[in-house]
């Protein structure tokens, strides 16, 4: 009896095996004679057919739920953007109870060998006729047929994807060539547009990186990678709220021949153009739109040029980047030049009829720009600047001439820089609300202009100011000093030309503070937008405030060129000066005056000669220049000749 139940067990078993070989192969000849018919892609591109479209050369199936494909093409629009992705391999499980449930659900998908383009769609009028048309259409459609005609949309869900092989990308704006793998899951609810990914990993080299204009960006390069998306509207999310839905921890190293790159987010966000090529090395951490700890770049460049409103600075240099777990909402940035040389970018419409658009400025080793920003990418503060900070670190350079100063100077001051070359060094610090500024500048071979007069000399100048923008926006000039020496006076009048003596002097801003008030401006701004609206010269224009200046000066015979008199009146000695002077609307302001007290002076007028202890006093009146100054002298210990 056993024996007769086993050999029955036996049939069924060969039974179940025959028919499961016999459906598997039933299964084969019909599935993959299937996919290899038109029919199948016409049912899978009606899907979402407005979205995306898929066509293969070659597919099969060794077994229920697994596919695998040769020569696969997707494609669709998203936004202005039409995409292709042509991929040489392909294969994936699919869920067919997830059908039931309008989801397409697919599982260990590995992709190999992909082929990325992109490129724009169509013009924005068709494209927004198209979507009119479209709306009119879905409108018409929906009166009609009411909710039973409404289209159930589809779910995309991709498990365990893995891209490896060789890539190639090309879009409007970059393309290259990559090697390496992918590995993420990943999500799309097509009701709403919606897409996420999660345990995203990314392990790739780059072999070759080019802008829209053919240059290398990347020559070689590494990324590895760890990255989330949240849920997130692409179609209604531009590409700097994105952040918001981003965890990301990514190391990259990379040889930098373009920085492209980084050039374009610099300009949208600080109007900073950057050149150059060099080394990168970074690790950055990213979470819901900001910056963690433990992000770092340094950029090693051999060649760098940053350009910021209209000035250029040129040479090699290193980028670094950090924020740091002691300050964690601090993006802490750093540029430091080795070699390098400045320039101001003009119109080629030049004063000196050069037609130079790039103006030499300064040269040297070291000069160095610090920053501060939030570390928070997005969202962005709704006022003010992105940068709280900026310093600049001068080192002692050289200067290639120094008639360019003339661009900060007002023209009613009448003041005017015409030659020479010198020594510059300071530091500048500037916050939102307060800017200092130390500078000092060197010069053996000055020469200054004023009022028909010039002046040849050696010039030590240090400028001191610290401006502040509570509650007013002021400007502190205390400790600022000019100190000239082998000084001569000399008039431009060709019939009587005149040269005075040398002499030296050393004059000192005691104490001084002066009111800047903005041209047509009755809000004080932060700093940064102050200084991007305004140029420094129309600033200084409307300067008021009170100045009181105290020196010393070698010899008084340069009085002589400045004084018109019919009386043979000449005036010399040396003494100390004090000054109080008014500033009006950025110029000297009636009943501004200067007094020279000396031990020896001396005066001549007429024939008669007079010596002796004095005081000779300048005072400011209406008008410009020495005709708008009255000269008064006063001795208390004399003699006559």
């Amino acid at each position: 009896m056993s024996t007769q139940n086993s050999s029955k067990s036996k049939q069924w078993f060969k039974r179940i095996i025959i028919t499961l070989v016999l459906l598997e192969l039933i299964y084969l000849v019909v599935f993959n004679i299937l996919l290899n018919t038109t029919y199948v892609q016409k049912q899978v591109n009606n899907i979402e057919p407005e979205k995306f479209q898929l066509q293969w050369e070659s597919a099969w199936t060794p077994y229920p739920t697994r596919v695998h494909i040769g020569k696969l093409t997707a494609s669709g629009k998203l936004g202005s953007k039409e995409w292709q992705a042509d991929v040489n391999s392909a294969s994936a499980s699919l869920s067919l109870l997830s059908l039931i449930g309008h989801k397409v659900k697919l599982c260990n998908v590995n992709i190999g060998d992909i082929a990325y383009t992109e490129k724009p769609n169509l013009s924005a009028d068709t494209a927004q006729s198209a979507i009119t048309q479209k709306k009119n259409v879905d409108t018409t459609a929906t009166m009609a047929s009411g909710n039973d005609g409404e289209k159930k949309p589809w779910d995309v869900e991709l498990r365990g994807v893995k891209i490896h092989g060789h890539h190639t990308v090309e879009t409007d704006q970059f393309k290259g060539e990559l090697d390496g793998d992918i590995d993420t899951d990943l999500v799309v609810t097509t009701k709403d547009s919606l897409l996420s990914i999660k345990d995203g990993k990314i392990n790739i080299v780059i072999n070759t990186l080019q802008n829209h204009k053919g240059q290398e960006i990347v020559k070689q390069g590494k990324i590895k990678s760890v990255f989330k998306i949240s849920p997130v509207n692409f179609r209604e999310k531009r590409r700097g709220e994105l952040l918001k839905y981003l965890a990301l921890d990514i190391a990259i190293s990379a040889r930098m021949e373009n920085l492209d790159i980084f050039d374009k987010q610099l300009q949208r966000i600080r109007k900073i153009q950057l050149s150059g090529k060099g080394v990168l090395e970074s690790q950055i951490h990213l979470s819901n739109g900001k910056l963690l700890p433990g992000t770092k770049l340094q950029l090693d460049a051999s060649e760098l040029s940053v350009k910021k409103r209209g000035y250029l600075v040129y040479g090699d240099g290193k980028i670094q980047l950090a924020v740091t777990k002691k300050s964690p909402d601090i993006l802490d940035s750093k540029i430091r030049f080795g070699n390098f040389q400045t320039y101001r970018i003009g119109d080629g419409k030049e004063a000196d009829g050069s037609g130079k658009k790039e103006i030499s400025l300064f040269h040297g080793k070291g000069l160095t720009l610090n920053s501060k920003a939030s570390s928070t990418l997005y969202p962005k503060p709704s006022t003010g600047a992105h940068v709280s900070y900026l310093g600049l670190v001068i080192p002692p350079v050289a200067v290639d001439d120094l008639s360019h100063i003339q661009q900060y100077i007002p023209e009613k001051w009448g003041v005017e820089f015409y030659r020479g070359k010198g020594m510059l060094q300071g530091k500048v610090d500037m916050s939102e609300e307060e800017l200092n500024v130390a500078i000092n500048l060197l010069s053996k071979d000055a020469e200054i202009g004023f009022d028909k007069q010039r002046v040849q000399s050696d010039m030590d100048m240090a400028i001191k100011v610290k401006v502040s923008t509570a509650p007013k926006l002021h400007a502190d000039l205390t400790g600022t000093y000019i100190a000239l020496s082998n000084t001569k006076l000399s008039n431009q009048k060709e019939s009587d030309k005149r040269e005075s003596k040398a002499w030296n002097t050393k004059l000192k801003i005691e104490q001084g503070s002066v009111m800047l008030p903005l041209p047509e401006e009755n809000n004080v701004e932060p700093l940064s937008v102050i200084l991007r609206k305004h140029k420094v010269k129309d600033i200084l224009a409307g300067a008021e405030g009170q100045l009181k200046v105290t020196g010393d000066i070698s010899q008084l015979d340069w009085v002589n060129l400045l004084m018109k008199s019919s009386l043979d009146f000449t005036v010399s000695g040396s003494g100390i000066v004090e000054a109080d002077l008014l500033i009006k609307n950025g110029s000297l302001a009636k009943k501004s005056m200067a007094k020279i007290r000396s031990k020896n002076l001396q005066v001549g007028l007429l024939d008669y000669r007079y010596r002796g202890d004095g005081e000779f006093t300048a005072e400011k009146t209406e008008g410009r220049g020495a005709s708008g100054v009255i000269y008064a002298l006063d001795f208390t210990d004399a003699t006559m000749k």
